[in-house]
């Protein structure tokens, strides 16, 4: 079992999250603490995003430009 105590947390008392969420704690060290996770989705970065749709736009200007009888060099 991990000591810890719990009386540092009642500093927190009455903050709202970022989630909307107001924080109190009612942990006592005499309380039993369990684990809960929390999972999230993968979301892209933003340059790897700007990124794909640079390069799409490329390939589809090249498409387009050769779809003209022009020949271009990339």
């Amino acid at each position: 079992m991990v000591e810890f105590s719990f009386s540092e947390l009642s500093v927190f008392n009455g903050v709202t999250t970022r989630g909307g969420y107001i924080f109190d704690t009612q942990i006592t060290n005499d309380s039993d603490i369990y684990r809960i996770s929390f999972t999230s989705q993968a979301v892209p970065a933003p340059p790897a995003v700007i990124l794909a749709a640079f390069g799409m736009a490329l390939v589809g200007l090249v498409r387009r430009r050769r779809g003209n009888g022009e020949v271009i060099a990339v």
